[in-house]
This record gives C-alpha cells, structure tokens and sequence, in this order.
C-alpha cells in the first residue's frame, strides 16, 4: 500500500526567468510516513513555459527513498506549467504552478 508523494514549495512563480521552486518527491506508506528504504525511478515531464533543474530521471534508491528537483521558469512566460512526475512502481502525480508575467 505504498504512495508517491509530490509537492511544490510555491504555486505561483515569475515569469522572468530566474524565478524557481524546489518540487519534493518520496515514498511514503499507506498513512503517509516516509519509506525510506524504498526505491524507484521518477521521470518528469514539463508542459508549458518552464524546465526541470535536476536529474531526469532520479533514483530514489539513491537517496532514501525520498528526492527533490528545481522547476525554473522561462523568461518572459506566463500561462501556467504542469509539471507531471511518474514513479516506476507508484504511478505518477502532477502539480500545477501558475506563472505571473513579469514587470
């Protein structure tokens, strides 16, 4: 009965960019404490105006079963970015951060 757990630190970002929030992955069991011997591979995948600062794929059997990556955003982007992360064994999980044009 183990999950895949995934979080964004922030919901909003600029658009400039250099504007950028860390996404926190693990392995967590059916009430929500870390497996902190499972493993796994988690792959992302980035729609709309942003990129992954991090290793794509991660190994989670390298790290204790929990990880993080950066999102950064694009300069002069708006709109919103979808940012899907896909565990081998868990399934996948998707997060949605909005991106404010930049002033």
């Amino acid at each position: 009965k183990d999950q895949f757990f995934l979080a964004a630190d922030d919901e909003e970002l600029l658009g400039d960019g250099s504007d950028a929030t860390r996404l926190v992955f693990k392995t967590v069991d059916r009430f929500g404490a870390l497996r902190p011997f499972a493993g796994g591979e988690v792959a992302f995948e980035v729609a709309g105006p942003g990129a992954i600062v991090g290793d794509n794929p991660f190994q989670l059997t390298d790290s204790g079963g929990v990880g993080a990556v950066w999102i950064k955003t694009f300069p002069k982007s708006s709109g919103r970015m979808v940012v899907t992360a896909a565990h081998s064994l868990l399934g996948s999980k998707s997060v949605t951060i909005k991106i404010q044009p930049a002033t």
